[in-house]
């Protein structure tokens, strides 16, 4: 009677560590697929916006050319570009081991009013890529003017000084210590003067930068509202029924 008792607790501790394992295996199962789920999520979020391009250094204006995209926020239930198509080829295959495309649900035609408000932002957020570019084609063409005329003098003038100061035969990546000195001191007169003649031409291109700015500030406020509206509008369509 006693060897039957301690082999039935045997057992039913036996089946309980069991049904504990297979539960919190279930639970980490889950949880996983819920935080892989919530990372996905917030890709698709990410992916629906699209993000500026920025492209390497200029070598003369050191400033870097930027595409600017559209800021509206992609609503993928409706027909048009998915958040999930938007992702890039390498990262879909990464996370998901099998086609995507063999079950991919077919989106709504988008409402016509959706349509219609989603084309008059579209417009106003062109007029705010104007803008940048505006500003940074003035950017451009200043500085990359600016250091090819300053390049451009400075050569010529050490290829000035050393022509005078050094003597025949001896190579420029060896001057010495003499010729050096001086060449310093006269760059640093020319760098000086350089200042005092271009002041006019900074002056300026402070001015209409700084002419620039409320418009930029305005405009990106704008955006911000827009995409606001985009979403709201987004919102009511797809909660309420539409008339």
């Amino acid at each position: 009677m006693i060897v039957t008792r301690t082999a039935g607790r045997v057992a039913d501790e036996t089946i309980t560590k069991r049904l504990y394992h297979a539960t919190n295996t279930r639970l980490s199962t889950v949880s996983g697929r819920t935080s892989v789920g919530r990372e996905e999520g917030e890709e698709g979020r990410r992916a629906a916006m699209e993000t500026d391009e920025v492209g390497p250094p200029c070598a003369r204006s050191n400033l870097r050319p930027v595409r600017y995209s559209a800021r509206l926020w992609n609503h993928g239930a409706w027909s048009g570009t998915t958040a999930d198509e938007s992702r890039p080829l390498t990262t879909r295959r990464s996370q998901h081991p099998y086609s995507l495309q063999e079950f991919r649900p077919s989106p709504a035609d988008m409402p016509s009013g959706l349509a219609a408000l989603r084309a008059r932002l579209e417009v106003q957020d062109i007029h705010w890529t104007l803008l940048r570019t505006r500003a940074d084609k003035l950017n451009q063409a200043f500085w990359e003017h600016q250091s090819s005329h300053f390049e451009a003098l400075e050569l010529s003038q050490k290829t000035h000084i050393l022509h005078q100061e050094s003597p025949p035969g001896v190579v420029v990546d060896n001057i010495p210590l003499s010729v050096q000195e001086r060449l310093d001191s006269a760059l640093d007169l020319f760098y000086a003067q350089w200042l005092v003649d271009q002041k006019s031409q900074f002056q300026k291109y402070n001015r209409a930068w700084w002419a620039l700015q409320p418009a930029l500030l305005k405009a990106g406020w704008l955006a911000q509202i827009r995409n606001l509206k985009w979403k709201l509008a987004c919102w009511r369509y797809a909660i309420l029924p539409v008339k």
